[in-house]
């Protein structure tokens, strides 16, 4: 979410932790919920 014309800090960007965290949370999700664990021949 970026900041709009009205907002008292204009271009401001805010909740870009949100990127991270869904990230994360697939990657916690899909490794240790389900149990796929990657391997060095992919």
């Amino acid at each position: 979410m970026v900041a709009g014309r009205d907002a008292a800090t204009f271009g401001e960007a805010k909740n870009s932790w949100l990127t991270g965290t869904a990230a994360w949370t697939f990657v916690d999700v899909s490794q240790y919920i389900l149990g796929i664990q990657p391997t060095l021949a992919g």
